[in-house]
């Protein structure tokens, strides 16, 4: 989605991050699609196989600004908030418990602004970016348990990946390539 002509563009005082409008009229709602997951996979969610109007389901809206993610947990186009934008961030929760490994659940009102992910993780350069990496931000601390991933809620998952990929291969990631199944 993008910003109409006349939308404002303001920037925070302290770290002159680009803050979007909260008020929707001032988004060009581009052709996009919804995403349903289940315990099989993800698969795109018509109106037809979801029902008209779109009944319960999470959206998020999230725009890169700068140094960090941005979010607000709706769809700006759909709904006005009165919420604000937020960074967002993260929880540290032992999975499975008693294991030691720590996964990553992205919110906005998480207790961490960091993954629980080292430089030599496997997986967080491929989804977002170097300044949520926790030794890079952290090199003091010398240790951190072993990454389980990255989970959370669904909309902001699903937009972290949206931001990993170009547009056009969005569907082939999230659907195509299965890279979901097995992760309940």
């Amino acid at each position: 989605m993008t910003l109409t002509e006349d939308a404002p563009r303001t920037a925070t005082p302290v770290l002159g991050c680009f803050l979007p409008p909260t008020d929707g009229n001032y988004f060009i709602n581009q052709a996009s699609s919804y995403y349903r997951w289940t315990p099989s996979g993800v698969t795109r969610c018509e109106e037809s196989s979801c029902g008209s109007p779109w009944p319960n389901y999470s959206a998020a809206t999230m725009y890169w600004s700068i140094r960090t993610f941005i979010a607000i947990p709706s769809d700006v186009t759909r709904e006005e908030t009165t919420y604000g934008w937020r960074g967002i961030n993260f929880h540290h929760i032992e999975q499975p418990e008693g294991s030691g490994r720590l996964l990553s659940f992205v919110d906005i009102a998480g207790n961490y602004n960091l993954l629980a992910a080292t430089t030599n993780s496997q997986w967080y350069p491929q989804l977002i970016p170097e300044s949520y990496c926790f030794n890079v931000n952290q090199p003091d601390v010398p240790f951190l348990p072993a990454s389980a991933g990255l989970g959370g809620r669904l909309p902001f998952v699903i937009a972290i990946v949206a931001f990993s990929c170009r547009p056009e291969n969005l569907e082939q990631v999230l659907v195509g390539d299965n890279a979901w199944l097995g992760n309940t």
